[in-house]
């Protein structure tokens, strides 16, 4: 069955429209870098020299199947067997700014190499001010990443567009909200919180692991749709779309799904209505935070979001183990009611009805996640230990608002005289930032769908 017939029925990404080859520019090709937003359409190769710099344009910005181009003109990064250097897949990077692919590069060499060689399965990287929100599609084999992951400076800032996701809007009927925080040890976010809507800058240390946490997760899906092992075997006639439907059964979902499945349809339905915009019904419209709460408690996804496909599914547990392995985080996560202006609110109207710290400890999960990753990536002794030893998790406490639930009660026992409930108001827990904070932290990204 085709991908594209299979998926229609519940496309949620726009049609890229396809183009011409067109002239290409190298690094530096665009001589007045003024730092405005530009169009998709305007991207280019940004290292000039790359020997696939005439065709990444042309293969990566198309709409169908018909116009796309053959393994022999664009074929996956890697081999199957070696993991691709920095190099090889720098090469493979469309740009609408030259900073982007810098900054890009720049994370990229110091990042582990299990990163890299998921790199292997994709065939392109595009970084564009319009691509909003990331994503990852069959169809060219492709990335695209938002650059609102990869700004330093306020010039940066001014060549991203600030549109929102389309997906907004999707399950405002519904009385919950479920929350996710990828934070440390202590509960505070994995790295702080910088608005793209101010004249504020950001260290590069700061950019490193939101962008890194993106890239496990897109490299994740393209892993799973074109598994390394099946990259040699290939036929070169082949396009990245015949090439991923030629190995579906080895898709690696597919084979988490056969050994560890979730088992709750209302999850499922319900992560229809709030991921994809299908119509609640009203016994969805009824059901509470605590009733949310005790669905997730029993099944063993690590996100509420993780039901919209067995792709999510595969790439959220992936992307909680490898943050967790190489950068000490965890995952807490909550249902709460919505507060009752959903414009203007600050943490205390958040009061948790259902969450939990360190997520990906929770037994029903854990092993999930080990397997999944024993499928996307290759498992070191280290890596091993690692997911032996990811800890406890730990109920959060009802009626407490969100933000007080991040930190782990052993940590709280050490401080003095404070409990949850009394805890002073810490810093980004109301006003315009906070909420922006929230919706950041929230943000979800599409699992490589499209229309064809």
């Amino acid at each position: 069955m085709s991908i594209f017939n299979a998926c229609s029925r519940k496309a949620y990404l726009v049609v890229i429209t396809a183009f011409g080859l067109s002239a290409i520019s190298g690094c530096g090709g665009s001589a007045d870098d003024d730092y405005t937003v530009r169009s998709t359409d305007s991207v280019y190769a940004y290292r000039a020299a790359s020997p696939y710099a005439p065709v990444l344009k042309q293969c990566v910005l198309v709409g169908t199947v018909a116009e796309s181009c053959p393994l022999s003109t664009l074929p996956f990064i890697g081999d199957g067997a070696k993991t691709p250097s920095v190099d090889e897949v720098m090469n493979r990077v469309l740009v609408t700014h030259d900073w982007m692919g810098a900054r890009f590069e720049e994370v990229v060499r110091d990042a582990p190499d299990s990163l890299l060689t998921l790199f292997s399965s994709t065939t392109a990287i595009l970084i564009g001010s319009e691509v909003r929100p990331s994503f990852y599609t069959p169809l060219t084999g492709a990335i695209q990443i938002d650059p609102a992951y990869l700004w330093s400076t306020v010039d940066e800032k001014n060549s991203i567009s600030k549109a929102e996701d389309f997906r907004a809007g999707f399950g405002n009927d519904l009385q919950f909200w479920f929350l996710s925080r990828v934070a440390t040890a202590e509960g505070e976010r994995l790295a702080p919180y910088y608005s793209i809507d101010d004249d504020s800058e950001r260290p590069i240390d700061d950019v490193r692991l939101p962008l890194l946490r993106l890239l496990y997760h897109e490299l994740v899906h393209a892993t799973d749709f074109m598994p390394r092992d099946k990259i040699a075997t290939l036929n070169p006639s082949f396009t990245a779309v015949g090439a991923i439907e030629s190995v579906q059964a080895d898709w690696l979902s597919n084979r988490l799904i056969a050994a560890h499945p979730l088992t709750s349809d209302a999850l499922n339905e319900f992560a229809q209505v709030r991921y994809r915009g299908e119509t609640p019904t009203p016994q969805q419209i009824d059901t509470s935070a605590t009733g949310m709460g005790e669905l997730m408690a029993t099944d063993g996804a690590i996100q509420f979001y993780s039901y919209t496909s067995e792709h999510e599914d595969l790439a959220q547990l992936v992307e909680g183990v490898m943050m967790g392995f190489h950068y000490d985080s965890i995952v807490n996560v909550g249902f709460t009611q919505k507060p009752l202006n959903e414009e203007n609110y600050s943490c205390n109207d958040l009061r948790v009805d259902w969450g939990q710290r360190n997520r990906l400890a929770d037994p029903l999960v854990n092993v999930r996640a080990r397997y999944a990753a024993e499928l996307a990536v290759e498992v070191t002794p280290e890596l091993q230990s690692y997911m032996e030893a990811a800890g406890i998790s730990e109920a959060m406490v009802q009626s407490i608002h969100w933000c007080a639930n991040q930190t782990p009660t052993n940590i709280i026992a050490r401080t003095e005289s404070v409990t949850r409930s009394s805890a002073p108001v810490r810093a980004l827990e109301s006003g315009t930032q906070f909420i922006e904070m929230m919706r950041e932290d929230n943000t979800v990204h599409p699992d490589g769908m499209m229309h064809d």
